[in-house]
């Protein structure tokens, strides 16, 4: 009797150390979550947004996975990608052997909303350099740090990137 009294009270210390662990680890996680939750916000707030772009989702097409070389940043009014175009153009392009979107230090002005709570949306056009084609973007930013781009192009098809903020 003795011996299963021993054994019953060393199971229940036993599990009362692994559920004070697991709520330890629960408490961890969403510690991290709300630094993530923070941080975006903070980058968001301060206009300095940093994507990098993992995923491209052409009109029509299947997803097409990237090596983490194309990117989007917002420095206040400035936008500077480098972002692959795959899809079909409804007029010559200028450049026609142009197989991405490249912008460098331009002027944008960008508008923020928060439609629901941990979601935030951000959107702006500009044209190119010589001023013919507009390229209107939207990117939604998760507090998860997950984001798309919605680029639709004024005589291409719209694109979809996917990625995450670098903070």
């Amino acid at each position: 009797m003795k011996t299963l009294k021993i054994v019953a009270f060393s199971l229940l210390v036993i599990l009362s150390a692994n559920l004070s662990a697991q709520e330890q680890q629960q408490d961890n996680r969403n510690l991290r979550k709300e630094r993530v939750a923070s941080a975006i916000r903070a980058s968001i707030d301060s206009g300095n947004i940093e994507i990098i772009i993992d995923k491209v989702i052409p009109k029509s097409r299947q997803i097409i996975t990237v090596n983490r070389e194309y990117y989007l940043i917002i420095r206040k009014d400035s936008l500077i990608c480098y972002l692959p175009y795959i899809g079909k153009s409804d007029s010559p392009s200028v450049a026609p052997t142009s197989e991405r979107f490249e912008f460098k230090e331009e002027k944008i002005s960008v508008t923020k909303c928060e439609p629901r709570p941990g979601i935030h949306l951000l959107k702006f056009n500009t044209k190119a350099d010589i001023g013919i084609e507009t390229f209107s973007f939207t990117i939604t930013i998760f507090e998860s740090g997950f984001c798309t781009i919605n680029l639709a192009p004024s005589s291409r098809d719209y694109i979809i990137y996917q990625g995450t903020i670098k903070f």
